[in-house]
């Protein structure tokens, strides 16, 4: 439907009304849809708020969304935060990575870039693929503060990212470190990565302000590995996730916990295992540490395994009482339903309170929103 004429219903409301109405957090998509067509006032208000943070799955609605943006170059200048699921270069069709590139070198204030793929280029990649992948990397003046990346291979990142001086989260969930050695991203605060990337990351100046970590583990992570992680750190870590993705050995645990409270005893806070949660026998078999070992820890997560009401309440209580400044715990475990196993989560207060919710709810990036 067109929008009403600047005489129709809603143009004699002032301003402020008009972003109050359009800035209401309840709406949804479809509701700014709906409002644009109230009049040009709302039009405008609307479209503000509907480009400020756009995520694209699907190769037609990109080229749809690069088609308007390009046409109205106003709508780049709205872009906030940007998120691309892009299927790999040799099937996107020549006319739609112009029309991308484009939209990017308009996104002047885009400060949020999310470039997914579930399948990577492979890094034996052709000339002529490296130069399409610079000519879609070069040359924007937008300044991120996050930048996401599982699609382009790493060998392309380094120069892209020492452009970004205002760079405070990266994550890169990307199985080689070729091309990021060296590289300096001094406003970094918050960093993602697989353990064999992350020391390379923070070897020259990139450390300076990092609070918040997420180690991505495929298998044993040895003691000297936190050792030199926290050479490079020197305790400023406040903030640790550790995902799992495959089964703990015996004393695997117990092994990460102690080496995370050996070098960060000020750590706030602190999640470990994901997917394939802890086994019981593991968790049982681990004396936790003593309230020497973490002397500011204020919200824990543990992924594990099921186990029973009490044994669970047991752990939780044995849990608070040897980390006195917990006030949180967080156990997520697999229970059975009625026709498959459900994760939940149970969340453990300090008072004595007990909340329970699917994990389906569960954000996994909890890890970036902490608050100190």
């Amino acid at each position: 439907m067109p929008p009403h004429s600047a005489s129709g219903p809603g143009s004699t409301l002032p301003p402020e009304i008009i972003d109050i109405i359009c800035c209401d957090p309840l709406l949804e998509i479809d509701d700014l849809h709906n409002l644009r067509s109230v009049s040009n006032a709302f039009r405008e208000r609307a479209e503000l708020v509907l480009y400020r943070s756009v995520e694209l799955r699907e190769p037609t609605k990109l080229r749809a969304f690069c088609i308007t943006v390009v046409g109205r170059p106003s709508l780049a200048l709205c872009l906030r935060k940007l998120v691309l699921h892009l299927v790999p270069q040799q099937d996107i069709d020549p006319d739609d990575l112009s029309r991308m590139v484009k939209m990017l070198r308009l996104s002047k204030n885009l400060r949020s870039l999310f470039l997914l793929n579930l399948t990577p280029w492979n890094s034996n990649t052709s000339q002529n693929e490296i130069a399409i992948h610079n000519w879609i990397l070069d040359g924007h003046e937008f300044k991120l503060t996050t930048f996401m990346n599982s699609y382009f291979v790493q060998t392309r990142l380094k120069k892209f990212l020492e452009t970004q001086s205002e760079l405070e989260t990266l994550i890169l969930p990307c199985n080689n470190d070729i091309g990021l050695r060296n590289i300096s991203i001094p406003s970094l605060k918050n960093l993602s990565s697989l353990a064999k990337v992350i020391p390379e990351l923070l070897k020259h100046g990139s450390t300076m302000n990092l609070e918040r970590l997420q180690i991505l583990l495929l298998s044993h992570t040895p003691e000297s590995f936190f050792t030199k992680l926290n050479a490079q750190l020197s305790g400023r870590l406040r903030c640790l996730s550790i995902p799992k993705y495959e089964c703990l050995k015996e004393g695997d645990f117990k092994r990460l916990v102690v080496g995370v409270a050996t070098h960060w005893r000020a750590i706030e806070y602190l999640e470990i295992g994901d997917y394939i949660p802890l086994t019981e026998n593991v968790f049982q078999s681990c004396s936790f540490p003593s309230k020497a070992m973490f002397t500011h820890i204020k919200k824990l997560v543990l992924h594990i395994q099921s186990l029973t009401e009490e044994r669970q309440l047991s752990i939780s209580t044995e849990i608070m009482d040897a980390l006195p400044t917990l006030k949180r715990l967080v156990l997520t475990k697999l229970d059975s339903g009625y026709q498959r196993f459900q994760r939940r989560a149970y969340q453990y207060e300090r008072n004595g309170e007990i909340h329970f919710s699917e994990y389906d709810n569960w954000d996994p990036n909890e890890w970036l929103s902490v608050r100190f």
